[in-house]
């Protein structure tokens, strides 16, 4: 460390300020860490928000175990020594985790297919174990540290201040990633940064406490891992191997996730987060997505395009002649399309690089023809395409018998329950707002197509008589297709029920989670149901240990469950919630520090009454917040919208983790008074994450699905409404 100044080099080996840098070093870690996990597991499982529930449940639970059995910390004798050997592995623990990730896909999971909810739960909590029970581990470990070699002598302020630093870290992590590491490096580069960091920190931390015979051994890691960082491509070795029999034709990370091009047998595949958008040579599936719906308008004009255009639809929509807007949410992929294929190659096409939802909802423009192209509603953000809300919208931006349609999953010869549970909440949903719905089967598809004028089952007329040339659609397919019991068959597979899909309650999320848990001969809702009734135990646990820890548990419950819902809203109300993930995290982030600063800053006149007072206060939040979201929802102008939805949403997760940051270090506090540091911060701690365990889980899962926003809301307020009448009682 020549280059630096004997000044600085001084000042940063105090025991006091490494031991500062090793903890926030840990928070900037664990935070980047973790959205690198995520965006690796969107990759071998389906990208929808039941990934980020799993995942960030076990990280929590993990986590929480660490800092538990990190109690233990009081009996070792050289705890620095301790400390510098875990901040060894955790150092190496991202890349490794990271190809190990990786190699579910290769070697576990075949080919072309996907997991059931069960496999998701334990690959995942195995291949975060290592790297969350060390790291809650460290940090019980860092509050008994710091209790040693405070100036103070005092213990009270240590665990409040650990859980500071650690949240000063996380705020710089999540900021550095989502504005400058997301942008200009993969997720192996990024992995390599954080060895060189943490390595570095190891370095002070030997500094600082006189370890000098291992020095030459860490600076020697530190120059291999910057080598390393340069010269090796772990990247595209691994996705070669996650891509078989294909050739990666370009790769790039976007706001939206990694793009990876690949060709096979004269094809070009585009993927997103390991998942196929689209292959450029199928013509079938192109055919019918355009045909079915243009064929029901007698003169199209104007058509928009909602995703897809990449795909080779923008060729079968130029055969009428019109004028075609096409909408796509991630420039990246347009630059690509555009790089290597000529599908976007029509002179009457318009490309507008925005939300779809977005774009609807304050076009002034009037179309003869929307045709949603996009997933089934497997994720709450799709699931705002398949809305009440969002067809309404649709409706306003067609003309009087314009003509709107969007394909859902089905099945050829057997459709399940789950099947016509999901096609029935949107023929319901699309039949409150349009008079008039048909539903065309083809193979696993079925096509629905609604207007307030009248439509035609029969395609073979329509396009004959039209005279438009087609590959597939034509007489032979669409007699093998549209037979008559093949139509009777799947309208008498349409429930007879009323339920709609909205915005904020989003029942065909849901259905779509049953359906496909169904695929792979598991029962989803058995499942979410047992778990949450394992942990659950763990919460009865800690309230008949502590009071405190129950309050804690609560808290730490209605902080993850509203940070989702705070992300969803955002997503609802203005669009693809993904490239602001890191800005969200990082004023949740900022929120907890502010209030645990405040809270240690005014700690020795904090009592009992000001944790209830945060109970009571995270009641009435939870009260209010689906109201704000409602009536931003409704506002109508997109300057305004704009405005508030990167001011209010900031606002509101600052808000929420101010609160939460605050309760710690009071209970922190209060629970001293009957138990060590170690213990206290270690059981505190973990009944905080176990609380967001189940948080996040039931939330993403269960609650909101089936309850909606308003209901899910009041159930986290009742919950907090409780812990803090419990500890009234106190």
């Amino acid at each position: 460390m020549k280059f630096l100044p004997k000044k600085l080099i001084n000042k940063m080996v105090r025991k006091n300020n490494v031991l500062i840098f090793s903890v926030i070093s840990l928070g900037f870690s664990a935070i980047v860490s973790q959205i690198i996990f995520m965006r690796e597991f969107l990759g071998i499982f389906y990208g929808n928000e039941l990934v980020f529930g799993i995942i960030l449940s076990n990280w929590f639970l993990i986590t929480g175990l660490g800092s538990y059995i990190g109690k233990t910390a009081k009996k070792i004798k050289n705890k620095v020594r301790v400390l510098i050997f875990l901040q060894f592995l955790i150092s190496f623990l991202p890349i490794l985790s990271l190809t190990f990730i990786r190699m579910l896909r290769i070697f576990i999971i075949p080919y072309g297919a996907s997991s059931n909810l069960l496999f998701m739960l334990i690959s995942s909590f195995f291949v975060l174990l290592p790297y969350c029970f060390i790291s809650g581990f460290i940090f019980t470990l860092d509050c008994s540290i710091f209790s040693k070699f405070s100036k103070s002598k005092t213990s009270k302020k240590e665990i409040g201040r650990v859980y500071l630093f650690e949240s000063i870290g996380s705020i710089i992590g999540g900021f550095v990633f989502s504005f400058i590491l997301v942008f200009f490096f993969d997720s192996y580069q990024i992995s390599f940064l954080l060895l060189f960091i943490n390595l570095f920190l190891i370095c002070l931390l030997i500094g600082g406490f006189g370890f000098k015979k291992m020095k030459y051994f860490v600076i020697f890691l530190i120059l291999l891992s910057a080598s390393s960082f340069f010269v090796l491509d772990f990247e595209n070795f691994t996705l070669s191997l996650l891509f078989p029999n294909q050739t990666i034709i370009s790769h790039k990370n976007s706001p939206y996730g990694k793009i990876v091009v690949t060709e096979s047998e004269n094809q070009l595949n585009f993927f997103e987060n390991g998942l196929p958008l689209f292959s450029t040579e199928n013509i079938q599936e192109n055919e019918e997505i355009i045909h079915y719906p243009m064929l029901q308008h007698l003169n199209p004009r104007n058509v928009l395009l909602i995703s897809g255009g990449l795909a080779g639809r923008i060729k079968e929509l130029s055969k009428y002649n019109v004028t075609i807007d096409y909408v796509e949410i991630d420039p990246i992929l347009i630059d690509l399309g555009k790089k290597y294929t000529k599908n976007l190659d029509y002179p009457n096409l318009n490309i507008y690089v925005n939300d779809g939802r977005i774009f609807v909802k304050f076009s002034e423009k009037k179309y003869d023809v929307i045709i949603l192209d996009l997933p089934p509603p497997s994720t709450a953000q799709i699931n705002r395409f398949y809305s009440l809300e969002f067809f309404k919208e649709a409706k306003r931006s067609l003309y009087t018998d314009g003509i709107f349609s969007l394909k859902l999953p089905s099945s050829p010869n057997y459709i399940s329950s789950e099947i016509a549970q999901l096609n029935s909440i949107i023929y319901n949903t699309l039949s409150s707002v349009f008079k008039n719905v048909i539903v065309i089967p083809s193979g696993n598809t079925n096509y629905f197509i609604a207007s307030d004028r009248n439509l035609s089952y029969d395609v073979y007329f329509l396009i004959k008589n039209r005279g438009i040339e087609t590959v597939y659609v034509n007489e032979n397919y669409l007699k093998g297709e549209l037979t008559k019991e093949r139509l009777e068959y799947v309208k008498s597979s349409l429930l007879q029920n009323k339920e709609i899909n909205r915005d904020f309650s989003p029942i065909a999320y849901y259905y779509h989670h049953v359906y496909w848990g169904k695929q792979f001969g598991e029962n989803f809702l058995q499942i979410i149901l047992v778990l949450i009734f394992a942990i659950a135990l763990l919460m009865i646990f800690f309230l008949k240990v502590s009071k405190i820890s129950f309050a804690i548990s609560t808290t730490g419950f209605a902080a993850s469950s509203l940070e989702f819902l705070i992300l969803l809203g955002f997503q609802i109300i203005y669009g693809y919630v993904y490239h602001y993930l890191g800005v969200i995290i990082s004023f949740f982030m900022l929120g907890l520090c502010v209030g645990a600063l405040y809270s240690n800053k005014t700690l020795k006149k904090r009592k009992l009454n000001d944790m209830i007072k945060i109970e009571f206060s995270i009641f009435i939040f939870s009260l209010i917040f689906p109201l704000i979201l409602i009536s931003a929802s409704s506002i109508e102008n997109v300057y305004a919208l704009s405005l508030i939805s990167f001011v209010l949403f900031p606002l509101l997760t600052f808000l929420v983790s101010f609160l939460v940051g605050m309760e710690f270090p009071i209970a922190s506090k209060l629970e001293l008074k009957q138990r060590g540091v170690e213990h206290t911060a270690g059981f505190l701690y973990a009944s905080d994450l176990f609380g967001a365990t189940i948080g996040s889980l039931l939330t993403a899962t269960l609650l909101l699905p089936l309850f909606g926003l308003i209901n899910t809301c009041i159930i986290i307020s009742l919950l907090n409404l409780f812990s803090g009448l419990i500890l009234m009682k106190k």
